[in-house]
């Protein structure tokens, strides 16, 4: 029982931490640098279904800006991208493009879905980056 308090009192004091550097500044982890981002974000429906065809392994992230867990994992999806250089790295915000994450049964966020060929190969559902390394190493 105590175990479990302290994981909900660290888990709030995270996300307050994290609510307070959102306020200090208008970027999202995921807006800091979009030039300059290895993760592109997906804006269509259409733009979702072409990437996810391509032949070789494709990560996309689906995200919400107001959920913490994901500003926590951006960064390391981003390192991801930069280190497994011949996967293709996406990011789909569950907000603006509600019908993708629904045809893709998101329901948690983040989710970080694994395609080849258009075929869902893998499924990482919260911010584990080890199981995302796990996938990226056993798929790419």
């Amino acid at each position: 029982m105590l175990n479990f308090v302290l994981l909900v009192v660290i888990v709030f004091l995270i996300n307050r931490f994290l609510s307070a550097k959102a306020a200090q500044t208008s970027s999202s982890a995921y807006n800091i640098n979009p030039e300059m981002s290895a993760v592109k974000q997906i804006t269509s429906e259409a733009e979702f279904k072409e990437a996810i065809s391509a032949s070789n392994l494709v990560v996309v992230d689906f995200f919400a800006t107001w959920c913490g867990p994901c500003k926590m994992l951006a960064p390391m999806i981003e390192n991801f991208a930069k280190e497994y250089t011949s996967t293709n790295f996406y990011k789909v915000d569950v907000d603006q493009l509600p019908n993708v994450a629904a045809s893709n049964s998101v329901s948690s966020m983040p989710t970080l879905l694994f395609f080849k060929n258009g075929q869902l190969l893998g499924t990482v559902i919260g911010a584990n980056p080890g199981a995302v390394k796990q996938n990226l190493a056993k798929l790419a």
